[in-house]
């Protein structure tokens, strides 16, 4: 396995969808550990909006929510990208393609909210000689219905990074070298990830 080098630049990748009831919350609970936030608005294949209309991105505020959230911070980046209507699998790679190599990424869904130990994510970012060849990290999901489940959620980029596979919360990644094994995974032990109510499916 390669030891990968690291940037020390952390990205939150969030992918978001009529999302103005919490997501303002989900990008409060990461501004303090990352250096970027990436919102990524679009509309999932198969699912119907509320307002009845079928169209790529939100309709309520949330575009208003994400600004007004910017404009309180000082110290970090904050970028809102509308994308066309598609399957999930080909936004998370969107996502991926975006990042600089040696960036990490922190996945979180716009009705999500991190906690815990936030040192364990900046160690992971910044210090090969801990993680070796790690490329990933796992931290459980609370609140989604698999509380003693984890599951990958902090990726370093590698080159060629995309997701292979996506149902509902089984994902599987691959990049040049191959598909990530267990050996190439490590575990945050006080990093978490919660669940928020308000926001639907199709984000």
């Amino acid at each position: 396995m390669t030891t990968y080098s690291r940037t020390g630049k952390v990205v939150a990748l969030l992918s978001a969808f009529n999302s103005a009831a919490t997501i303002a919350e989900a990008m409060r609970s990461v501004a303090n550990i990352v250096d970027e936030i990436r919102v990524y608005d679009g509309r999932l294949e198969g699912y119907r909006c509320t307002c009845g209309i079928d169209h790529d991105n939100s309709c309520d505020t949330t575009r208003d929510k994400v600004h007004g959230f910017w404009t309180s911070l000082d110290r970090i980046t904050i970028a809102y990208k509308e994308l066309p209507t598609m399957g999930e699998l080909a936004k998370r790679n969107i996502m991926f393609d975006e990042l600089s190599l040696g960036d990490t990424a922190l996945v979180i869904e716009d009705d999500e909210i991190f906690y815990g130990d936030r040192t364990e994510l900046r160690q992971f970012a910044v210090a090969p000689e801990v993680f070796g060849t790690f490329k990933a990290a796992r931290m459980p999901v609370f609140g989604l219905g698999a509380s003693d489940d984890s599951y990958v959620r902090v990726h370093v980029k590698t080159p060629g990074l995309r997701y292979v596979n996506y149902e509902h919360l089984d994902s599987e990644w691959e990049d040049e070298e191959g598909r990530l094994t267990n050996a190439q995974i490590t575990k945050f032990d006080e990093a978490r990830l919660a669940h928020l109510n308000g926001a639907g499916a199709g984000r």
